[in-house]
């Protein structure tokens, strides 16, 4: 346990009792990177998805995107000073970022071009002040490209970094998860390799954009076994479109989930990927993630999983509460639902997970406040827990900011814009909708950072950007 600065968190929301201590986490009050992208080529919001990752002398490493639309990485020893670094800017970029460190402190950042949809993958051995494109990485049709670092390549000696994404267009027939192992660091990539195929569980859901794509990728840093998670829409039967929920419904990029499948491998090549079904709502036809679950491995490679959950059944998106699973490593058996936030209200959404010590578990979402005669506020917020392997955990949840995010209904914020025949083709392409992704990590004090956008919020868009808010006392995430 460690002791705690002056700053406070803004507000605290809850307790969910239990017999184990924990002491309240206070954060420092955020701080704003610099401005983030406010308007797409469509008009409306492009939002931005910043992502966060420590090296290993303890420094943060960000990526996000600017008011040109253009993703950028900051630096900063404290997440309190922030410096911009030289990352190259692309052609037509996407918010679909991510960023990760290796053990020798090499930053890969990757990117997503709106032009073909290729993720572009880039390292420095610097700190930042220059950048190499890697090889292999880029290819047509991929989308929601996310990164991870695993141990030390036996042939090499180089840390193995992984690159999963899904294909988009061509998901119209059959959607893939897929992922491609480099074994130098970044530097270079392999072929990708498909996760789900024919005669898999998993496979039916993946017809007719039965996907979002995928929601993360972790590796457990001691043995080597890799995670991945996404989410589908039901398909009971031969996998048809007509099996999909809602029915009949050829989706893009947006989709309502029902399941959530997590997959995992020794080592990621061809043939060493098993699904497990981790949530399974069919049957209630309540909606999943919206549009993706989160996925972290502890110390210990347990296993964790979370997600917002809706109430009632698609389409409506509103009230939706957080959860979390676990299993032991390898995908053994998954625990019975945790509650991290109960439903009702305006709900959450986007919600993420990191994970230290076994059990010590840190989340961040956004939480719905409703508003007499207005749309919802949406708030970045937090919560925390060090019991999280027993069945009724303590958990503290508490608001990060006094600004809103976002406002708009759950719906609106899901993307779930669209109406009639042709309703998942807008909500892939037309319709505004939430950060898909926010970013945290444990620093080098064992405590929680979160970064997340402020995009949709007050009509002088005082507080729009990217903010970044680190835990200054209370219960760590080391046992």
């Amino acid at each position: 346990m460690w002791a705690c600065a002056s700053a406070i968190a803004v507000a605290l929301i809850s307790f969910v009792a239990s017999a184990v201590p924990i002491d309240a986490p206070t954060f420092a009050p955020p701080v704003r990177l610099d401005t983030a992208s406010s308007e797409g080529s469509t008009g409306l919001p492009a939002g931005t998805e910043p992502r966060i990752a420590r090296g290993p002398d303890g420094r943060l490493w960000v990526i996000t995107n600017q008011l040109s639309g253009q993703p950028e990485v900051f630096t900063s020893v404290d997440a309190a000073t922030w410096r911009r670094t030289a990352f190259p800017h692309v052609l037509q970029p996407s918010p679909d970022v991510d960023v990760a460190v290796t053990r020798t402190g090499r930053i890969v950042a990757s990117e997503l071009t709106s032009t073909g949809f290729a993720a572009h993958v880039s390292y420095s051995d610097d700190a930042g002040a220059t950048w190499t494109q890697s090889k292999g990485s880029a290819l047509v049709d991929q989308d929601r490209p996310w990164l991870a670092v695993g141990p030390d390549d036996p042939s090499t000696h180089q840390p193995r970094v992984y690159l999963l994404f899904h294909n988009l267009f061509s998901g119209f027939t059959v959607t893939d998860m897929f992922v491609s192992t480099s074994r130098d660091g970044g530097a270079t990539f392999g072929p990708p390799v498909p996760i789900v195929v024919p005669g898999d569980p998993a496979f039916p859901d993946l017809m007719c954009g039965g996907s979002s794509g995928p929601s993360g990728i972790a590796v457990d840093r001691t043995t080597g076994r890799i995670y991945v998670a996404w989410g589908s829409r039901t398909s009971p039967r031969l996998g048809t479109c007509g099996d999909s929920v809602p029915p009949g419904a050829i989706g893009f990029s947006v989709e309502p989930s029902t399941r959530i499948w997590v997959a995992t491998s020794e080592d990621g090549s061809p043939g060493s990927w098993r699904t497990s079904l981790a949530v399974d709502e069919s049957k209630t036809k309540k909606t999943l993630g919206m549009l993706f679950a989160s996925l972290a491995v502890d110390t210990a490679g347990n296993v964790y999983l979370a997600y917002p959950e809706t109430p009632n059944p698609w389409p409506d998106y509103v009230g939706a509460a957080v959860k979390y699973r676990w299993t032991p490593p390898g995908l053994a058996h998954w625990s019975p639902p945790v509650t991290v936030a109960a439903p009702g209200g305006a709900g959450h959404l986007t919600v993420h997970v990191v994970a230290g010590s076994p059990g010590r578990l840190g989340f961040a979402y956004l939480a719905g406040a409703e508003r007499p005669g207005a749309a919802p506020a949406w708030f970045a917020t937090a919560a925390q827990t060090i019991d999280g392997l027993t069945p009724s955990p303590h958990v503290t949840q508490l608001t990060l900011a006094s600004f809103p995010s976002y406002t708009g209904t759950a719906t609106e914020l899901a993307g779930a814009c669209g109406s009639g025949p042709l309703a998942g083709i807008q909500q892939g392409l037309l319709c505004p909708r939430a950060s898909d992704n926010f970013g945290l990590t444990i620093d080098a004090s064992c405590g929680l950072v979160v970064i997340w956008p402020a995009i949709i919020n007050e009509a002088d868009g005082a507080h729009a950007g990217t903010w970044a808010s680190a835990q200054t006392g209370g219960s760590g995430f080391c046992s």
